[in-house]
């Protein structure tokens, strides 16, 4: 079974490494990402561009002087033998490691520990971790947004905020659903069904504390509640700095509240989050909150892909798939092979 090639991505004349089409994936996190290293690995010449400063989507982290977040994803699984060969190789990298931390769940206030057999990742020293190792030796242009697309004489250009980046024989797109709408032209035979896709929403709080608040577990999934998740990511493996939760708003409170003002949002979800966790007198020292506008799919597609081989443009995503790390990881492999299967 077939997994990254581990060694240096760099290595080896370029003309021999890239003999393959030309191709633009939009879009870097871990569906991009994993899709752009097969393609690269399969001799394909392959430029990858994101809107963000860093890889990852939602697989990002923040960092701030002594503390960093994990904001989007909280940890991921592994169940299909072709992920869990990956995950393997990324924790021999030391790019991820097992998390073992103490989980809970909450009833009507009340929080229960939680035990099962569940093996679960994150990334070392931050999630974000592993999008910067299927990065590695990949042509990524950070801070740059494609805003549209064109095909003409059996090619893509692509129109982008930053310098103009040529000509490509497919283009794969792994951004949200509403935001690959907005990209496909009115002809492509699946573009009903991407716009047609409803994504849903989720306000995320990051608050550090200068002392321990004592709650007895790490993580705890909330129902009843404006807050659906909360976390302490410095009890995350490799983390340092001072107590930090990440709390998750629901999706349906998120949605009531998209286009409130931010610093509305941040105390009514510390408000939420000190009610529960019965902290009456404990304000935090640090707090950010960061809108997630397309977090999660309401329903994903069961297709895991899709792939126009006559327009040679697809799409990719846990919207695709699943919704999860492994859910983005399969489609954006899946979709690859289709355009190596069509184009190679």
């Amino acid at each position: 079974m077939q997994q990254f090639d581990q060694s240096n991505p760099e290595s080896g004349d370029p003309d021999e490494r890239f003999s393959g089409p030309v191709i633009a994936v939009i879009g870097a996190g871990m569906a991009g990402l994993t899709a752009a290293r097969l393609l690269t690995e399969r001799g394909c010449r392959v430029t990858v561009f994101d809107k963000g400063r860093r890889p990852g989507g939602r697989m990002s982290s923040r960092r701030y002087p002594d503390l960093a977040f994990d904001h989007g994803c909280q940890y991921f699984t592994a169940h299909d033998r072709r992920f869990q060969l990956h995950v393997e190789a990324w924790e021999e990298a030391g790019v991820v490691s097992r998390w073992a931390g103490r989980r809970a769940a909450c009833a009507h206030g009340v929080f229960s520990l939680v035990e099962d057999e569940v093996v679960r990742y994150v990334g070392v020293p931050e999630m974000q971790s592993v999008a910067a190792h299927l990065a590695r030796g990949l042509d990524v242009r950070a801070d740059c947004q494609v805003v549209s697309l064109d095909a003409s004489a059996s090619q893509w250009a692509l129109k982008t905020t930053g310098t103009a980046p040529g000509r490509f024989d497919a283009v794969l797109i792994s951004v949200p659903a509403p935001q690959a709408a907005a990209l496909l032209p009115a002809s492509i035979s699946f573009g009903d069904r991407v716009r047609g896709l409803e994504m849903q929403a989720c306000w995320a709080i990051m608050a550090a504390y200068d002392r321990d608040l004592e709650l007895g577990f790490d993580a705890a999934h909330i129902s009843g509640n404006p807050l659906v998740w909360i976390c302490r990511n410095d009890r995350k493996p490799g983390r340092v700095g001072d107590e930090c939760w990440t709390l998750h708003a629901s999706p349906d409170w998120s949605r009531n509240h998209l286009e409130e003002d931010r610093d509305e949002v941040t105390g009514k979800l510390l408000a939420a989050f000190h009610a529960l966790a019965g902290l009456s007198r404990v304000q935090p020292v640090f707090v950010r909150a960061h809108r997630w506008r397309y977090a999660s799919p309401a329903h994903a597609l069961a297709d895991g892909y899709l792939w126009d081989p006559a327009a040679r443009i697809g799409v990719c995503g846990d919207w695709c798939h699943s919704p999860r790390v492994e859910g983005a990881f399969l489609s954006g492999w899946m979709l690859a092979e289709q355009v190596l299967a069509h184009l190679v």
